[in-house]
């Protein structure tokens, strides 16, 4: 497990150096395909160290290598054979939620975290919210550890999935009935 999260590490700082090093060659107001494979690879972390690219590179390397090396954890230690009794009837469908729903929080972790990188002022308000996000991945992990996925998957995936859902039926009745209703 260790040697692949060395891979995945060396591999994602190989593609991230060999773009730091092409994107200055870029002729300015000309997008390529250099350009375009900088935007999935360093977009976050350009905007975290505003815009300069060594930062910018180092901050990208480390946001993969948190993310990859997760996924290589769970994939070579799944939810269920981490506390030593088997997960009773959580087969591969609780499986894959679970780690969907742990993908979500923190992808949610690591933008309320870039938002407050960039704009340190809305650290203020948004310091509750990362620190319910660390609470709900840190809770889920323990309760699935211990052997209640269940519960973990409940945990991790519940407020999301409300606060998604109530975000997803407003835009529902707005794209039904918003067109011919008057805010006054």
């Amino acid at each position: 497990m260790w040697a692949a999260i060395g891979v995945w590490a060396a591999g994602v700082g190989l593609v991230g150096a060999a773009v730091g090093l092409l994107l200055p060659r870029v002729p300015e107001g000309k997008v390529t395909w250099v350009n375009r494979l900088a935007a999935p690879v360093l977009g976050w972390g350009l905007s975290v160290a505003h815009g300069r690219l060594v930062p910018g590179v180092l901050v990208s390397w480390a946001r993969w290598t948190v993310i990859g090396g997760s996924l290589i954890c769970l994939w070579f230690r799944p939810p269920g054979t981490w506390g030593g009794r088997p997960a009773v009837s959580f087969g591969p469908v609780g499986k894959t939620l679970l780690v969907l729903a742990w993908i979500v929080d923190a992808g949610a972790l690591l933008y309320c975290l870039k938002v407050s990188a960039v704009a340190f002022r809305s650290m203020r308000q948004l310091g509750p919210v990362m620190a319910v996000l660390v609470g709900l991945i840190v809770v889920s992990a323990a309760l699935a550890a211990l052997g209640h996925p269940w519960f973990a998957l409940v945990v991790a995936g519940g407020p999301p999935l409300f606060v998604g859902g109530g975000y997803g039926l407003l835009l529902a009745v707005m794209m039904i009935g918003g067109r011919h209703t008057r805010w006054n």
